[in-house]
């Protein structure tokens, strides 16, 4: 069985790594940072108003680095309505972005993760600096996961962060605070000269009104070194915009073994686990398991239901998916 797996990986691998190296150099790039919303968890949502024309994020990229720094000197408050009480965020003046990519059998796309965003919230005449992590990837908050969104080759993406309860006045004081910020790129840089951070290959799935489970093999790039017990694990499966099954452990699977992870909730509704197979050729192989309990079944597209899945396991962000296909009640969605 793992040789059939490691097959399965190089196959995937083959279809989703460039066949050349790219040298042509990835100009700058500029984007409103739009749509931006704010959400209390638990609470209200509102929809940061639009930037001024000349209020532009300017991107610059270091592919020897691996990092994006972005510069915004025209950043001034944008204003937004929450429960009726008048706030405004503004973004900081300067911030810096780690670059990757994410692959499977079908696309390669890019990550950016953004450690440092103080954003500056004020409201009721109160002003606090709040503090985010920004991803492509996942968050999670109040038992909920949130999902960014990669930059594909038009240039989109979409950054999501989670902040822990702020001190601001209600209705957003008290709870943790998600922002997403949309980015259209222009002109889009080539993700492909991005670092390699970690190739997926979907095995098999089946999703129905009772149960959502997938098994899904992945190898990090041979200089990352997963930390699976210390990281959060995250997952999500998605029909388009749709969620149809998630979860979370903040703090990590835990170690069974030397080489099985395995963390399942209280209610025993979410399990994940992770089981190391072989190292060959410098890389390491490993079998994402999943078990969500009462998922939302997705809407029926044709034959076969493309459902995107997204996780983030040790620290690394991971993408697969595939077309389910669907019984002639619609009521059961299988991938083999």
């Amino acid at each position: 069985m793992p040789d059939r797996l490691a097959a399965l990986l190089a196959a995937a691998l083959a279809c989703a790594t460039p066949a050349a190296a790219h040298n042509v150099p990835v100009l700058p790039s500029q984007c409103a940072l739009e749509p931006f919303t704010v959400t209390a968890v638990g609470g209200p949502s509102a929809t940061v108003a639009a930037p001024d024309a000349g209020d532009l994020v300017r991107t610059v990229y270091d592919l020897q680095s691996e990092t994006a720094q972005f510069t915004s000197p025209a950043a001034a408050p944008r204003a937004f309505d929450v429960g009726g009480v008048p706030a405004t965020v503004t973004v900081p003046p300067l911030f810096t972005a780690m670059l990757f990519t994410t692959a499977d059998h079908a696309s390669t796309t890019g990550e950016i993760v953004v450690p440092s965003f103080p954003l500056a919230v004020g409201m009721a005449g109160d002003a606090e600096t709040v503090p985010f992590t920004l991803t492509t990837g996942l968050v999670a908050a109040g038992g909920r996961v949130f999902a960014g969104t990669p930059l594909d080759a038009t240039g989109h993406y979409t950054l999501v962060g989670v902040a822990p309860a702020t001190a601001l006045p209600p209705p957003l004081g008290g709870a943790p605070l998600v922002v997403s910020l949309g980015c259209q790129a222009v002109p889009p840089p080539d993700v492909h000269q991005f670092q390699r951070s970690l190739d997926s290959a979907l095995l098999g799935g089946r999703i129905s009104k009772k149960t959502f489970s997938v098994r899904t093999l992945f190898a990090p790039a041979p200089n990352l070194a997963p930390d699976f017990a210390g990281k959060p694990a995250l997952f999500r499966a998605a029909a388009g915009d749709v969620t149809v099954a998630a979860g979370a452990f903040p703090g990590g699977l835990a170690r069974r073994t030397k080489k099985l992870w395995v963390s399942t909730s209280p209610d025993r509704s979410v399990a994940i686990g992770v089981r190391f197979l072989h190292h060959r050729f410098d890389v390491d192989d490993y079998l994402l398991a999943v078990k969500i309990k009462a998922p939302a079944l997705p809407a029926a597209a044709g034959k076969r239901t493309p459902i995107a899945l997204t996780y983030e396991l040790g620290g690394l962000i991971g993408r697969a998916g595939g077309g389910f296909r669907t019984n002639r009640k619609r009521t059961v969605f299988t991938f083999h």
